[in-house]
């Protein structure tokens, strides 16, 4: 394994880590808002 052959091979993995923690935290962002939303509807609705 020739030392570019490394360099990509890491290179690749830091950007697919990256987009993966990227869309993580865009999922929990939607079910933070989804939960909120439903949590809000609950308190309107109950007074």
């Amino acid at each position: 394994m020739r030392v570019t052959n490394a360099f990509t091979v890491g290179f690749y993995a830091f950007w697919g880590a990256f987009l993966a923690s990227i869309v993580i935290w865009i999922i929990a962002f939607v079910v933070l808002a989804a939960c909120g939303g439903i949590l809000a509807g609950a308190l309107r609705s109950g007074q």
